[in-house]
């Protein structure tokens, strides 16, 4: 009879079909909702200011459809709307913030889809973790427990 080999059968696998593990802290959603940005432009004295559509967010970040040509380390000023929330939430109709642009990808000439990470004005902001919750449930997204 041959020799069979023998296996360490607690030997560590790396399975090129096994999804990586998640990176980011929180889970982002998906949900369509329009947010404001505004970016500081060279020789001029008033920021740019534009319409960013949300493809995902949680609440540490954010990816969105701009035409803002953005580049990475920038800081974007953001703007919520909060109207559709449950009045008796208690948070404000706008919610202020400021985010960095971590990653860029362009889609044509005039549109790239950007990924913004949160400054602590908005990832530690109770009035944004209950809208960001409040999003979560109408994007039928479960809360993690």
């Amino acid at each position: 009879m041959p020799d069979t080999p023998s296996y360490d059968v607690n030997a560590v696998w790396d399975d090129p079909f096994d999804r990586p593990p998640e990176r980011r802290a929180e889970v982002r959603f998906e949900i369509r909702l329009k947010i404001k940005i505004a970016v500081e432009v060279a020789d001029s004295d008033r920021p740019l200011v534009g319409i960013a559509r949300i493809q995902n967010i949680s609440t540490q970040g954010v990816y969105c459809l701009t035409k803002h040509r953005l580049t990475v380390g920038q800081e974007v000023r953001l703007q919520f709307f909060t109207r559709g929330c449950p009045t008796d939430s208690g948070i404000a109709k706008q919610i202020y913030g400021t985010g960095r642009v971590v990653r860029v990808d362009p889609v044509d000439k005039r549109r790239s889809k950007v990924a913004l990470q949160f400054d602590k004005n908005l990832s530690e902001n109770i009035e944004f973790a209950i809208f960001a919750d409040y999003l979560r449930s109408v994007s039928g997204i479960q809360s993690p427990s």
